[in-house]
């Protein structure tokens, strides 16, 4: 009989906290219909950042990692992910293994009405590409025009102020292409060494000459040590004073990493800290170009 009360106190307990998720669903369903704007979740802040620019005032926007002190790579989901991706009509993720999560969150709510934008596939990313997608400034256009065409999809009547706020967004790029043919043109080929390869669109279009091991960047990316060899090898380029800036990621820091910047200090190599997570009160084309301008100041400074 005692058993059968606790299993029955049990039942009864599960039951009242579907009973709150269900309620929370339907709660934040109606508020949406109620708004009448689109409801959008991103994996990243710059992804949300760009959708919210060409959306406006016709949708919400939610973006789930928001902040530069957070590593993206080890971030773990929660139940108020699950709701605002449950509920989103428009959901964005990176893709290439960099927010696995809301794959896992997707599948976990299945919704007919939801679009599921990956930047990979818009990209034509190959999978084992370098996942730092948005550093890929001289390709977020082709991005931001996929956004705008599944706001129109799913708002027809906004069609003419999307279009409009997707010209408005292009138009606002050029700065940031102009300061790359600068770069490009003033600096061809200027030797430079990275953590991680956060940035490494962003140096490639610049025409920069990244020495660092590729198996070094990608082996702390992945949370391992890189190998002894490769670990001389960033260690001489900085004492020889082979590169004219090195690019910090803060967001993961290590023994090994902050070993090499306390070096490129002691040699009078400039630091650029190139964060994956977008700042606080700035904009993506903002943040692209106080990063722009850090790597040109680095430059100028050295020889």
């Amino acid at each position: 009989m005692q058993q059968k009360r606790i299993f029955i106190s049990i039942l009864a307990l599960c039951f009242m906290a579907l009973s709150v998720i269900l309620i929370i669903i339907f709660s934040q369903q109606s508020q949406s219909q109620k708004s009448g704007k689109l409801s959008i979740v991103a994996a990243e802040n710059f992804w949300g950042d760009i959708a919210e620019q060409l959306a406006g005032d016709r949708a919400e926007v939610t973006s789930i990692i928001s902040s530069p002190s957070v590593d993206p790579h080890l971030y773990e989901s929660g139940a108020k992910d699950a709701l605002a991706v449950a509920n989103a009509d428009i959901a964005i993720a990176n893709g290439l293994g960099y927010d696995d999560f809301m794959d896992e969150l997707a599948a976990a709510s299945p919704n007919s009405g939801r679009t599921f934008i990956k930047i990979c596939d818009i990209l034509n990313s190959s999978t084992d590409a370098n996942p730092h997608l948005w550093y890929d400034v001289e390709h977020i256009s082709q991005v931001a025009s996929n956004i705008a065409a599944q706001l129109i999809a799913k708002d027809p009547a906004g069609s003419n102020y999307y279009q409009a706020n997707l010209s408005q967004f292009n138009t606002s790029l050029q700065p940031l292409l102009t300061k790359i043919d600068e770069i490009k043109t003033t600096y061809p080929q200027a030797p430079v060494a990275y953590t991680e390869r956060v940035a490494g669109y962003l140096l490639a279009e610049a025409n920069l000459d990244v020495k660092t091991p590729e198996a070094f960047a990608i082996a702390l990316e992945d949370g391992n040590e890189p190998t002894p060899a490769d670990q001389t090898t960033m260690l001489d380029l900085i004492k020889n004073k082979q590169v004219r800036a090195f690019i910090y990621n803060p967001q993961a820091d290590s023994q090994t990493t902050a070993s090499l910047k306390q070096e490129a200090e002691q040699n009078n190599i400039p630091i650029v800290e190139t964060t994956e997570t977008m700042p606080e009160n700035q904009n993506y084309q903002g943040w692209m170009q106080l990063v722009l301008d850090s790597i040109q100041k680095a430059l100028k400074n050295t020889k």
